[in-house]
């Protein structure tokens, strides 16, 4: 098959699934009813157990295989200074990853999650890896600032990768729930852009200072923006009546290679029915892209924290996904965040399925329940 036919294949996957699974649904909600407390006590995490049971389909579902996808890539656009750390940090940060020393290593070991590093064109000879998958993408990114970052063929390759590897994997093992995590020095101004393409918001409003520029980086890095929005405005402003087109000519013109391998593995995920919890602004830009080229996608997307990069919270409303689960000022990428969230949606589901009845503990109903 192409890569074209396998987007399109998995698009119409997704789009005949019921989301959320009403049987299951009720099913799950009736249970919750008749546990050992006061109905709805337990807040957010009742209503996090019902999200995964609508998109699994399972009234009882186990996150026992809990992946989180770290996808990492080259940005030409790093030549523009926008930065706080050189573009060398990249492969560094990925020997890191495989060598289990990152913050994500950490807490995907505290969580019981399986960590996988996807090599979307990253500088560097890395030895074979149990935790490393390779794209064979030879380079990086052009230089946004001065034209488009990919073709829309190389685009639409890098989805399709994407899409086979969560798909051929969760034939596998089957994959309960997965994270998307990324790694790339200047991958959160693609993200900016590809949010400010989307909104048609001045990149002011949707850039944020990344590594940690100073104000001065960060007013380059907006600059940056605006001028790649600018020669590109051909595409980004094009009138689209194929929302695919849409999303892979975006990607094409601001995104990222490593974004490309998250949005592909969204639509994968989708088409599974495996839950996708998204992290901070990058994967909710790969996440966004995934949701133009389906609308139905969105449905089975888990927002995990808030970041304090301003355009993730315009990424989620352009979505129309609940208020992330945590708050914690978190802006450092990896699948950090995921992974906290990944976390909770497990214990949220032990909850549903380990906690006793009312009948089946002996403990009197509430009054109001008779």
């Amino acid at each position: 098959m192409t890569a074209n036919s396998i987007i399109v294949e998995t698009v119409r996957a997704i789009e005949g699934l019921e989301v959320p699974y009403d049987a299951a649904l009720n099913s799950a909600k009736q249970r919750q009813a008749q546990l050992t407390k006061p109905v709805g006590s337990l807040g957010k995490l009742e209503l996090l157990a019902l999200r995964v049971v609508g998109i699994t389909g399972n009234m009882s579902p186990v996150l026992k295989n809990k992946i989180i996808y770290i996808a990492a890539g080259e940005h030409g656009v790093t030549d523009e200074n926008i930065s706080a750390y050189p573009q060398t940090v990249t492969p560094q940060m990925v020997s890191n990853f495989l060598s289990g020393g990152a913050a994500i290593n950490v807490l995907a070991n505290q969580l019981g999650i399986g960590v996988l590093v996807v090599n979307a064109g990253v500088y560097g000879d890395f030895a074979p890896h149990h935790m490393l998958i390779d794209l064979g993408i030879p380079t990086r990114t052009a230089n946004i600032r001065t034209g488009p970052a990919m073709t829309n063929d190389v685009a639409a390759e890098i989805v399709s990768k994407g899409i086979e590897l969560i798909s051929s994997r969760h034939l596998d093992e089957h994959i309960d729930i997965v994270g998307l995590g990324e790694m790339g020095i200047g991958n959160s101004t693609s993200a900016s852009a590809i949010i400010s393409a989307n909104s048609k918001l001045d990149p002011m409003y949707t850039t944020g200072i990344g590594t940690g520029l100073d104000e001065a980086g960060h007013q380059r890095k907006i600059q940056v923006i605006r001028d790649a929005l600018e020669i590109n405005q051909t595409v980004l402003n094009k009138i689209y009546t194929d929302p695919i087109e849409k999303s892979i000519s975006y990607l094409a013109a601001v995104g990222g290679h490593e974004i490309a391998a998250l949005t592909g593995i969204a639509l994968g995920a989708a088409a599974n029915r495996i839950p996708i919890v998204a992290d901070g602004l990058i994967s909710t830009a790969a996440i966004l892209l995934a949701q133009i080229a389906q609308p139905k996608l969105a449905n089975f997307v888990i927002p995990s924290h808030s970041s304090t990069e301003p355009g993730h919270s315009i990424a989620l409303d352009s979505m129309q996904l609940d208020h992330p689960l945590l708050d914690l000022e978190m802006r450092l990428g990896e699948g950090t965040g995921a992974a906290l969230a990944i976390g909770f949606c497990d214990l949220a589901c032990h909850l549903l399925n380990d906690m006793s009845t009312f009948d089946e503990a002996e403990v009197d109903q509430s009054n109001q329940s008779k």
